[in-house]
């Protein structure tokens, strides 16, 4: 079952604090099945949770998002460029192949913006982490019984209030996938 973070509220609103302690406490379980030390892990934790509540702060409500209007910002990829120049825009559409779009619209600037104040702003060390956390979180339904679990514990107990993990067999793919 593959699971997801919730939305920027889980990261930002005091009546999810519970969750947000369950999520570092998680995180910890699952560096250390990659074989972290306890303060190692706790260390990398807390710097994911730091950054993906920044990316959070920086992203736009579930309500905001559902108006058009506010989410329709039509640029040039020499706009997106000079705005953006951190990201790497260019090279990720190369790579995906769409390398001579156009145009491109970006649904929230302001998160971009952000996203590329934070590349610039946070050392490279903590992304190293983040996205390593990222592919650990992502491959736990596929690893060993023991990351399986308690990837389940988390995200379909704590989180959706599924009391059992259903077997493999069963298990579709819908879930929650981290947004960040």
């Amino acid at each position: 079952m593959l699971f997801r973070s919730p939305d920027r509220d889980y990261y930002l609103s005091d009546s999810f604090a519970k969750q947000r302690e369950g999520y570092v406490a998680h995180m910890i379980k699952m560096l250390e099945l990659l074989g972290d030390n306890q303060a190692s892990a706790t260390t990398q934790a807390k710097a994911i949770l730091d950054l993906e509540t920044a990316l959070a702060k920086a992203s736009k409500s579930r309500t905001d998002l559902r108006d058009e209007e506010k989410n329709y910002f039509k640029f040039t990829m020499a706009e997106v460029k000079s705005k953006y120049p951190t990201l790497e825009f260019s090279s990720y559409f190369s790579t995906v192949g769409v390398e001579k779009l156009p145009d491109l619209v970006v649904q929230q600037p302001e998160f971009f913006a952000a996203l590329d104040q934070l590349m610039k702003d946070r050392p490279l060390q903590d992304w190293k982490t983040y996205l390593r956390w990222h592919v650990l979180h992502h491959a736990a339904p596929y690893l060993h019984g023991v990351a399986e679990k308690e990837s389940f514990a988390f995200y379909g107990t704590t989180l959706l209030g599924q009391p059992e993990q259903e077997p493999r067999s069963e298990e579709h793919t819908s879930g929650l996938q981290s947004p960040y």
